[in-house]
């Protein structure tokens, strides 16, 4: 029997990051999709058919931020348990206790690792 995919859902604003993110999730076995602001997001979340393992998120983006979704998320109670990843440029963004934080520009390497251990 294959092994299921664990879906991720990128959220980040820059086409070329979103999209190489994507790639390499999906490279590296996830089932990843993109969202190009925080708005897509939501309803992407809200019209889901099952519930992603890990949101990688960037913080700064137009129509609804990265701080949004997470007040979103957070709000959510089939939502709330899905882990965020963090991509931020910021040395310390100012972030809920237990958020996850890979600063940009992002190490292929750790975010993977990152998200494996939120899948786990």
């Amino acid at each position: 029997m294959a092994k299921e995919k664990h879906s991720v859902l990128v959220v980040d604003d820059e086409a070329v990051v979103r999209s190489i993110l994507v790639d390499l999730l999906q490279g590296a076995g996830y089932a990843a999709e993109g969202a190009a602001n925080g708005q897509e997001a939501i309803v992407k979340l809200q019209t889901a058919v099952s519930t992603p393992k890990a949101v990688v998120l960037d913080l700064l983006m137009p129509l609804i931020d990265g701080y949004e979704v997470m007040q979103f998320l957070e709000g959510t109670e089939r939502l709330s348990k899905i882990p965020v990843i963090v991509l931020s440029a910021l040395p310390s963004p100012p972030l809920p206790s237990g958020t996850r934080v890979v600063q940009k520009p992002v190490h292929h390497a750790e975010l993977l690792k990152t998200i494996q251990e939120c899948c786990a």
